[in-house]
């Protein structure tokens, strides 16, 4: 996956932050962003919020009631799939990324012989 490569990488992370400003990406494209930036273990609040922002997701409590997390979890188990419900995507024109010029990719050339 995409998000991968960039925390991979020593500047990844930083590199996408910063190219995300001004961006929109679809809101299931955000959402593997922030489950990959929050299964990694590392403190990355401000990609974190970069993504949450370019698709516009929306933040979900997190302290549920006895009541409400009781409802949850039957339902899940009722349910039984990881899917998600996620309202259909809209379509939107792409925008030119401001990519920082020490996150720009530059290709070797290569030869085979």
């Amino acid at each position: 996956m995409i998000f991968d490569a960039f925390l991979s990488r020593q500047d990844g992370t930083g590199c996408l932050t910063a190219a995300l400003g001004g961006l929109e990406l679809r809101a299931q494209t955000a959402l593997a962003g922030v489950r990959t930036a929050e299964s990694s273990g590392r403190d990355l609040g401000n990609l974190v919020a970069a993504l949450t922002k370019a698709g516009k997701l929306k933040l979900v409590a997190q302290s549920l009631s006895q009541e409400e997390r009781r409802a949850l979890l039957e339902e899940a188990a009722s349910k039984g799939s990881a899917d998600i419900d996620l309202p259909p995507e809209e379509p939107h024109a792409p925008s030119e990324p401001v990519v920082p010029p020490s996150c720009q990719y530059a290709p070797q050339s290569s030869s085979f012989s």
